[in-house]
């Protein structure tokens, strides 16, 4: 359960908005969440320890008359800390987490409202495009709604994007709050908890949000290591819950998967990890290799 702060202000959408220099940015983010065609918003920036003039720009951002921004200092623990603390600081009746360097079209929220009193859905997800440099350089777009909405298939295509999805209060107290131990794959280890907990949700095939691709900064090797670490942290919660007959096929897969990059990228941090998933390993390698079973098959057409 999350310690809300505040009671929950009835229509109001508190957007989540952890930043950490993004003096170049973020103020293209803003606007766009700013310029919603839906009006009842909150938007809870939280520092995550920036060194550069991020605070000064988000701070001369509000004195210029935009009162719907909260700015909270958070001590540097990470983008999750910070997500967790801008959580508990939300008043709205609906919560969604965005990214500082993303872009909102200015339909994220109203052409998913008025589904939550329609249908009584605890969430609401949607299609979005990735871009680089321009705005208008879309270059990849994503349809999360045509995937099956079963949790294989989301862990499998590693697509329980941050931003998706806009849920109930209700809905993220259930959910808790984010994994601080986690430091890639965060959005995986957090919205899997969606279908732990038998949440209801729909999809709207619109995209309603744009996703900049940066280049990458963090080695293969760290992404295939911390991204081992979020899967097993998955499975952890889906043991706690009594259900992890359900994942156990498609996480000892992706666990396999990212030990083999592992061995690709950097060996000796291959066999620093091999200890704790040699059972994965083991067991999908003789899925994979000595039976010759498509993935559909190990996964047993769940995906």
């Amino acid at each position: 359960m999350v310690d809300f702060i505040f009671p929950p202000d009835k229509g109001l959408v508190s957007i989540i908005l952890p930043t950490h220099n993004r003096q170049a940015l973020i103020i293209e983010t803003l606007n766009s969440i700013v310029n919603q065609d839906y009006k009842h918003i909150e938007i809870v920036v939280v520092n995550d320890h920036s060194t550069d003039n991020t605070v000064d720009i988000v701070k001369r951002y509000i004195d210029s008359g935009h009162h719907n921004i909260v700015l909270i200092e958070s001590d540097g623990h990470g983008s999750n800390h910070a997500r967790n603390m801008g959580m508990k600081n939300s008043r709205g009746e609906f919560i969604a987490f965005f990214d500082d360097d993303d872009i909102m079209c200015h339909d994220f929220i109203s052409s998913r409202i008025d589904l939550f009193k329609k249908t009584g859905t605890d969430f609401v997800g949607c299609d979005f495009v990735h871009f680089e440099g321009d705005i208008d350089n879309v270059i990849l777009e994503r349809r999360l709604s045509s995937i099956p909405h079963n949790i294989s298939s989301h862990l499998f295509y590693m697509n329980l994007p941050t931003h998706c999805f806009l849920m109930t209060r209700k809905c993220v107290d259930r959910l808790g709050l984010w994994n601080e131990r986690v430091k890639r794959l965060q959005d995986m280890a957090y919205f899997h908890r969606l279908f732990l907990y038998h949440q209801k949700g729909a999809y709207v095939p619109l995209n309603l949000f744009k996703y900049r691709i940066h280049g990458n900064t963090i080695t293969k090797s760290h992404q295939e290591d911390a991204r081992l670490f979020a899967f097993r942290e998955i499975g952890k919660e889906w043991k706690q819950e009594g259900r992890y007959d359900e994942v156990k096929d498609v996480i000892m897969y992706m666990q396999y998967v990212f030990l083999r990059d592992l061995w690709k990228g950097n060996k000796k941090l291959f066999w620093t990890q091999a200890f704790c998933y040699l059972p994965s390993l083991v067991i999908m390698f003789v899925k994979c290799k000595l039976l010759n079973k498509s993935v559909k098959e190990i996964l047993k057409n769940q995906i």
